[in-house]
């Protein structure tokens, strides 16, 4: 075989596996365009010491194509398994047999700790955040500031929705991001959701950073949470989840992302308060009622099981419910999407009945 036969053959198949190059770990990656760079090294030797010093580059050239070609056949014969980290591709399917019908277009059921879904209903349909996606934004800003950090609520108040829920912060006020987070979670403030991004956001463009630089960095920090909870078919736009374009999520992608908040045991304390009263650096003080009423004890819908997560609503999204709950000794997420202001109520308390019912047998 010459030398010319030889990096033709190897072309074939470098072209081969381009096809699937997605899909190659990443040093297989790195190996096959080290196998071109190799040809090419060939070439250049022989042109200037002549054949004979190139025959050993070539036998191993000969072995590492061979090696490439059997690792991939061999991947084809091993199930792929879903990525370690994802926690929502690992979950097994035990429909409840005698499901309850719900008013919400989309809906989940999860028992967390047997690691099985109990009911799905167009859980991979896009759908609008609502305030949900304040529970990506929670995450996102605890991994990049502290919790003690102080807050300045600025200029970025002027972006919130003039009907959105707020916690009632004004310019000027000096909060920490705990308090902060509080007062986005439990009251589902808006204003809270901007100052916490801004903040943010400045730790990632730059403490000088404009508004609206700041807000950008942060969206675009949000997104690549979202992706390291590979919650892949989501793009978050607002950090409070109000109706935007272009703003889409999944049931199955907030699912991951309310399972990574929940395992944050300080943020799941905070969701799971049915009030809380919270200072500035001024002296004002906030009273924060949770809008979770599955967690109100005084309410005609409270859970004694409930404990988190959060609410949300907006045109586009209707009337939304993300709720953790312990029952049975076992953990449940539950997600009532695109349902109505009852409903989402309704659906959520009778999903965790059927949960209880169907543990019990």
């Amino acid at each position: 075989m010459t030398l010319q036969q030889l990096r033709e053959l190897a072309g074939i198949t470098l072209a081969l596996l381009a096809e699937q190059l997605q899909g190659l770990p990443r040093m297989v990656g790195i190996g096959a365009g080290g196998l071109a760079v190799f040809c090419i090294f060939c070439a250049v030797v022989r042109g200037l010491w002549g054949r004979r010093a190139v025959v050993r580059l070539r036998r191993s050239l000969l072995v590492l194509g061979l090696a490439a070609a059997l690792l991939w056949a061999g991947r084809a014969l091993v199930p792929t398994a879903a990525p370690a980290d994802d926690w929502f591709a690992a979950l097994t399917v035990q429909e409840l047999p005698d499901p309850p019908e719900l008013q919400a277009e989309a809906a989940l059921l999860i028992d967390v700790t047997e690691g099985q879904i109990l009911y799905q209903k167009n859980t991979a349909d896009p759908i609008a955040p609502a305030s949900t996606a304040k529970l990506l934004t929670a995450l996102t800003v605890w991994q990049l500031c502290s919790a003690d950090e102080w807050v300045t609520v600025g200029n970025e108040q002027s972006q919130v929705a003039f009907d959105a829920s707020v916690a009632g912060l004004q310019k000027g006020d000096r909060m920490t991001v705990r308090d902060l987070t509080a007062a986005m979670l439990l009251p589902s403030g808006n204003d809270a959701a901007y100052a916490l991004a801004a903040h943010a956001g400045r730790a990632i463009a730059g403490q000088a950073a404009d508004t609206d630089v700041a807000l950008n960095a942060f969206r675009k920090a949000m997104d690549q949470t979202a992706r390291q909870l590979r919650a892949n078919s989501s793009r978050f736009v607002r950090p409070d989840g109000y109706d935007a374009d272009h703003q889409h999520t999944t049931v199955q992608d907030l699912a991951r992302i309310a399972h990574a908040f929940a395992q944050n045991q300080e943020l799941a304390a905070l969701a799971a308060s049915p009030a809380m009263t919270v200072t500035t650096e001024g002296g004002r003080t906030l009273e924060l009622t949770n809008t979770n009423l599955l967690l109100q004890p005084t309410g005609e819908y409270y859970h004694p099981a409930v404990t988190g997560l959060k609410t949300g609503r907006t045109t586009a999204a209707g009337s939304c419910l993300i709720t953790t709950a312990a029952q049975n000794g076992r953990q449940y997420l539950c997600l009532v999407m695109h349902s109505t202001e009852q409903g989402r109520w309704a659906d959520t308390l009778a999903l965790l009945a059927a949960a209880e019912t169907f543990a019990a047998k």
